[in-house]
């Protein structure tokens, strides 16, 4: 499904995650998808597909209704009850041409958007690739585009943009400062611990941002905070309110302990003649920069 001239929608290459037991057939789905634009990945167990879901986020799950370590039903239960994303993420169970029709019905009511035989249909196999695939690069430019981030309920770094700059022209037109602070931490040792700290993070800040602040996710562990306020001769203050908000005893801190922040403010817009996604620029850069400087170093 390599994108053509006249496809607009393909705007990138589907990742094809190939969750199977068996190598030989790992391989042929590499030789039959893969010269249509396909990057197919490989899972050997259900484990490691379900791990690896949350790693690469695949366009499309192919798996095996013969696991080696689990069932095909345990499988997609798991997948289904992972998280954000999942019941938009499509599988297909694959079997052989006999073992499909006893239990095609639980394979689909256990959470398979399709079940199919690629060995004794191919075309079929191919076409119903294709056709979930580009669901699924649509719904993730529809979602890309969305004003709202789903997971958290913050604004999204589209959402986050359009609005900091209708704050930037009322900043503009009172001569009022315009400040950003950008907050990220590091990738934890696992998926669950990253989201876990994520989920969080994102909910202290929608606990503590006054009601004239924007606050928004603008990366995977990256969250920004913009306001036509002195927010950056005060940053110790939005972190202690995140810490206190983040505590879970009196005097005990929560925070990440690899939470950096990056600010960039400026004390008169209108003097500064500088656009506020520069702003968010700068403030990105000097997070980057402090990425390896623990917050409470």
């Amino acid at each position: 499904m390599a994108p053509s001239n006249s496809d607009s929608a393909l705007v990138r290459t589907p990742i094809v995650l190939a969750v199977d037991g068996q190598e030989w057939t790992l391989r042929s789905y590499e030789s039959v998808i893969g010269p249509k634009g396909y990057a197919v990945t490989r899972a050997y167990t259900g484990r490691q597909g379900l791990s690896l879901i949350r790693a690469i986020r695949p366009d499309c799950v192919l798996v095996s209704a013969r696991l080696p370590d689990m069932g095909v039903e345990a499988f997609l239960e798991a997948l289904r009850d992972s998280g954000p994303g999942s019941a938009t993420l499509p599988v297909i169970v694959t079997t052989s041409g006999a073992e499909a029709s006893p239990h095609r019905v639980s394979y689909l009511q256990a959470g398979a958007w399709s079940v199919v035989s690629p060995a004794t249909d191919p075309e079929a196999f191919v076409a119903q690739l294709d056709v979930l695939c580009r669901a699924k690069l649509e719904m993730d430019r529809v979602r890309d585009n969305a004003l709202v981030d789903e997971s958290t309920g913050l604004y999204s770094l589209v959402g986050l943009a359009r609005r900091a700059r209708e704050v930037a022209a009322d900043a503009y037109r009172r001569s009022a400062p315009l400040a950003c602070i950008v907050l990220g931490t590091l990738p934890a040792t696992s998926h669950d611990d990253d989201d876990a700290a994520v989920a969080e993070l994102a909910a202290a800040l929608r606990r503590v941002s006054r009601h004239s602040d924007l606050v928004g996710r603008v990366g995977a562990r990256q969250f920004a905070i913009v306001a036509a306020s002195d927010l950056a001769g005060s940053v110790d203050a939005v972190l202690e309110r995140i810490e206190a908000a983040m505590g879970r005893e009196e005097g005990t801190s929560s925070l990440p302990s690899n939470l950096a922040f990056g600010v960039a403010h400026v004390p008169n817009y209108r003097e500064a003649a500088l656009p506020v996604d520069d702003l968010l620029h700068r403030a990105s850069e000097q997070l980057q920069r402090r990425r390896a400087t623990p917050l409470h170093s």
